[in-house]
């Protein structure tokens, strides 16, 4: 499913976190965030559409995540053969080690977990010898797609409303990543693990079973184009009035 919208969300969330490595936009780094909400949004409209809980479970589950893998972990595998390959020639020993240790946990879709174990601290200096710490996006999202198809699974028992029932989970999990993302102090665990993260996947998803394209309510334009100006606002303007944590469930949300 192709949406303008959507495709107005990714721009802006590719601009800002190329601006935020660039040193020029403090809070840029918010574009992973609407990055994880609209992967949400795309993932619930897939399952939805594949009917995965349909025939056999298992079967479709394997399948699904089959495709995922594919989809993911050829350019992975490339990155990491090629900076093992020029790491040989330019790193020291010790960075060396950590290259390959973040080479191995990347190809296995894990490199969020060994960079909260590890420096813990995403904008630590020692991870600027860290040519694939990048890949813990990709670790968050498998790790997203490896739980989230089940959920669905779950909301079909429901024979009656399997929609009600799967907005209801949804919205659940998102209320408990909340509680577990304020009440916590912990960078990493912030950061790096899904418990801290289901909010953002959860708000795509409840927004993609929300969504009818064929209800094309007048106020929709004029609602979308006053989102994203305020989207804008919390990612470009730089003011301390708003906490980052409040800013970050805003620019989700």
């Amino acid at each position: 499913m192709r949406s303008k919208y959507i495709d107005v969300l990714k721009a802006l969330a590719i601009i800002t976190v190329v601006l935020y490595h660039a040193g020029v936009l403090t809070y840029g780094y918010l574009g992973v965030d609407i990055f994880l909400a609209i992967a949400g949004f795309f993932t619930t409209k897939s399952l939805s559409g594949h009917n995965i809980n349909e025939g056999s479970f298992a079967h479709n589950y394997i399948n699904f995540e089959i495709n995922r893998i594919i989809r993911l972990l050829p350019l992975i595998l490339v990155a990491g053969f090629f900076c093992m390959a020029l790491g040989y020639f330019v790193m020291l020993p010790d960075d060396y080690e950590n290259l390959s240790e973040s080479v191995v946990a990347s190809n296995l879709f894990s490199n969020n977990i060994l960079a909260a174990i590890t420096t813990k601290n995403y904008w630590d200096v020692v991870n600027e010898y860290k040519p694939l710490m990048h890949t813990w996006y990709v670790g968050v999202i498998m790790q997203f797609y490896i739980v989230y198809p089940i959920l669905f699974y779950l909301s079909r028992l429901d024979k009656r409303n399997p929609k009600g029932t799967l907005l209801t989970i949804l919205a659940t999990l998102a209320v408990i990543s909340l509680l577990v993302y304020f009440s916590t102090t912990d960078t990493a665990q912030r950061f790096y693990y899904l418990p801290s993260r289901v909010f953002e996947f959860a708000t795509g998803g409840i927004a993609a079973l929300l969504y009818n394209p064929q209800q094309d309510k007048p106020f929709r334009k004029g609602f979308v184009y006053v989102c994203y100006i305020l989207l804008i606002t919390l990612v470009f303007v730089n003011a301390d009035v708003i906490p980052a944590s409040i800013r970050l469930v805003a620019v989700v949300c």
